[in-house]
């Protein structure tokens, strides 16, 4: 817990009278106005301020899958794997698998070469197989050492989520 503040100090106090905005999923990215001040005075007063802000429904963001990892096959193929989490019903350690929270599972997994996107998989599966002439075909010198991937999971209501990016020694 944080050290008490000096008498005098700003604070805001988070009660019930803090309530959530009524936004929903096609008010993302759209510009809000709001205007906020004393709730002792009118919000015509001059201590009122309004702000324009940008709702960028973070909250429904998938997080970034976890423990990426690349094998590679005896036929020189890598298969890539991970593990999904999920912003509802993943807090018991008594499951084996998070619950999915979306409508469907679907990832978008793609191999970099710096800012360049060198292959992308879209799957449903928290796992893609890149072949051997895929390779080749993307790396005609051979690959780079490590080899630098990132994954995220998709969602129908957000798109894209967060990325997890890895070097990976394959």
């Amino acid at each position: 817990m944080a050290a008490p503040r000096p008498a005098g100090s700003t604070f805001v106090l988070l009660d019930d009278s803090v309530v959530p905005l009524p936004l929903t999923a096609e008010d993302r990215d759209r510009p809000i106005t709001l205007k906020y001040g004393p709730a002792s005075r009118l919000p015509t007063d001059v201590s009122w301020t309004q702000a324009t802000f940008g709702f960028a429904a973070r909250a429904a963001r998938p997080f970034a899958p976890v423990r990426l990892r690349a094998r590679r096959l005896a036929n020189g193929d890598i298969r890539f794997s991970w593990v999904r989490r999920t912003r509802s019903g993943g807090d018991p350690w008594s499951v084996v698998e998070v619950p999915l929270a979306e409508d469907a599972e679907s990832y978008r997994l793609e191999v970099m070469d710096g800012a360049t996107i060198k292959r992308a998989f879209d799957t449903t599966v928290p796992e893609a197989l890149w072949t051997a002439v895929q390779q080749a075909a993307d790396f005609p010198s051979g690959l780079p050492s490590p080899l630098s991937v990132r994954v995220a999971q998709k969602s129908a209501r957000y798109g894209v989520g967060a990325y997890k990016m890895e070097n990976l020694h394959v």
